[in-house]
């Protein structure tokens, strides 16, 4: 898939605007639920429609539009105010989010620093001269993001120039400074670390049978990096810019497909302490693609601050599609809980806290099936104040 320039341009512009086998862990279902997963009381095609095209891995031009193309598929919300939602809601979840938007009468994307209990904007820049603003990462320091910058050099290649962003909420202040770190290309993904040293970053080539991604972690201080590569097929990519998702210290989650470079891939984690190598030989199966009860897990993982737990949505297609969150254990691949809050269909994990017990989820729901984002606690989906209608990526 290939396309100018100009073509590139205007993709992103008109969407902004529309806005070994022996190894692998028994999938173990909770005590007295040997018979398979439950039903979801939600169904819709979202998947059917959308999901895989987007998660396909095409390389770099194909990424460009799945993350443009987010904007249209994770709408706003008109959510009641903190103060109406139960006790104890915001307890650990991030004060702060961090998204790329694209505001119409801008000529270039700009970052945003937004309230997630109000939704209200405390701070903005604008894309730099020489490249457009495109993902944005968060830290857990709920100060800190990476963001990609992308240079346009070639439209069907995207080469990122990568930036460290500090947000001061004493001050308001948002400052914005280059990494020391070489220009990525073809450019796929991104995760900053949860403590802020290291930035992951997935470079990907091919489409189909011919795809290969390639997984490099750098330091930000000093630029030193550990790759690993060489395996086919590719890291799945989620409608909201996400590829990675970082446990604490060095372990790195990520959805990899090798089977028929669809969405429906395994999910691995990676000790980025190990030395560099193969991709798949490094990594390990946490969750093999194919699930009692024809289900399969969804997008990328989020891991739990402790390590202890990921979470995911589970999606079975045949008799229709069915969507879960679920839990599982990093150590074992058990699953611990899973559910289906009536009234959504789950589609995705942006966040989890410490513990796993908190979410920052995407779901659709009856009021809004374009999808909505909100936490995830207690079984129960509570959708975040003045969620902008229309970005690129977005980070909590």
């Amino acid at each position: 898939m290939t396309c100018t320039e100009d073509q590139f341009r205007a993709i992103l512009r008109e969407e902004a605007a529309d806005i070994a086998p022996d190894s692998v862990p028994a999938f173990v279902l909770p005590d007295g639920e040997a018979n398979g997963l439950t039903r979801s009381r939600a169904r819709v095609g979202f998947a059917s429609r959308g999901w895989r095209r987007w998660l396909v891995p095409l390389g770099a031009a194909a990424a460009v539009t799945a993350i443009a193309v987010a904007a249209t598929v994770i709408g706003g919300s008109t959510a009641p105010e903190p103060r109406s939602a139960a006790t104890g809601l915001w307890h650990g979840v991030p004060r702060y989010y961090f998204l790329v938007a694209w505001p119409k009468g801008l000529k270039s994307p700009e970052v945003e620093v937004r309230d997630i209990h109000s939704g209200a904007t405390l701070a903005t820049a604008r894309s730099p001269l020489g490249c457009q603003f495109f993902l944005v990462s968060a830290a857990a320091d709920d100060r800190t993001f990476a963001i990609a910058c992308n240079a346009l050099a070639k439209a069907s290649d995207l080469t990122m120039r990568l930036f460290l962003a500090r947000f001061d909420p004493v001050n308001g202040r948002l400052s914005v400074t280059a990494m020391h770190l070489p220009e990525i290309h073809p450019f796929q993904g991104m995760a900053l670390s949860l403590d802020g040293p290291r930035i992951a970053v997935v470079s990907h080539t091919g489409s189909g049978r011919k795809a290969r991604s390639a997984l490099r972690v750098y330091s930000v201080a000093t630029g030193v990096v550990r790759t690993w590569g060489n395996a086919p097929g590719g890291i799945v990519l989620a409608p909201w810019g996400s590829v990675l998702s970082w446990g604490p210290g060095p372990v790195l989650a990520f959805d990899y497909d090798t089977s028929n470079f669809l969405w429906d891939g395994d999910i691995r984690l990676l000790n980025t302490d190990a030395p560099p190598g193969s991709l798949l030989g490094v990594s390990r199966l946490a969750l093999p693609s194919d699930l009692p009860g024809g289900y399969h897990p969804l997008g990328v993982p989020a891991i739990s601050g402790n390590g202890a737990t990921f979470a995911t949505v589970l999606i079975r297609v045949h008799d229709g599609h069915t969507y879960q969150f679920a839990e599982f254990s990093t150590a074992t691949g058990r699953m611990l809980q899973r559910w289906a809050p009536t009234g959504i269909t789950p589609q995705g994990i942006l966040w989890s806290d410490s513990t796993g017990n908190t979410l920052v989820a995407i779901a659709l729901t009856r009021r809004d099936p374009s999808g909505v984002i909100g936490i995830l606690t207690g079984g129960q989906f509570t959708p975040l104040p003045q969620v902008p209608t229309s970005f690129l990526s977005i980070a909590f």
